[in-house]
């Protein structure tokens, strides 16, 4: 039986390291750039910061239940209280085994976003400041 060189776990493991930081900044920005883009869509229609404007997005019962879902979800990552109100004013507690988010205000999507704002919410510090700062109107 061949022994392995300590060397040799030490660098297996420092490359494991390294691949496994790159791929988690990697998806904190891929999460930031779905925020920001959907806290722009949402400003484009709404004043205020990206909370204030994702929030007037999720109550315009004209607006579609996907882009509402999204805005839950990008509220959640956001981890602002202030969307707090607005999302437990939506949530029922009853989570059915299938939503369609075409369909309905997802109850799953409001679940875990209530979560994401009370409990640790690691990739909005990533992103939270650049994402909250009010769009300039021309």
């Amino acid at each position: 039986m061949k022994k392995i060189r300590p060397s040799l776990i030490i660098y297996a493991f420092s490359v494991a390291f390294i691949i496994f930081v790159f791929l988690t900044l990697l998806s904190f920005n891929i999460i930031g750039y779905g925020v920001q883009e959907r806290c722009q869509l949402a400003q484009e229609k709404y004043l205020g910061d990206c909370v204030e404007a994702l929030i007037q997005y999720l109550e315009d019962e004209d607006t579609p239940f996907q882009s509402r879902n999204s805005a839950i979800w990008a509220l959640g990552e956001l981890g602002d209280a202030r969307a707090l109100p607005a999302l437990q004013g939506l949530y029922t507690g009853d989570i059915p085994k299938r939503e369609s988010l075409s369909q309905t205000i997802s109850q799953y999507e409001l679940k875990k976003a209530i979560k994401l704002i009370n409990g640790f919410n690691v990739t909005a510090f990533f992103w939270r400041d650049d994402s909250a700062r009010p769009v300039e109107r021309k």
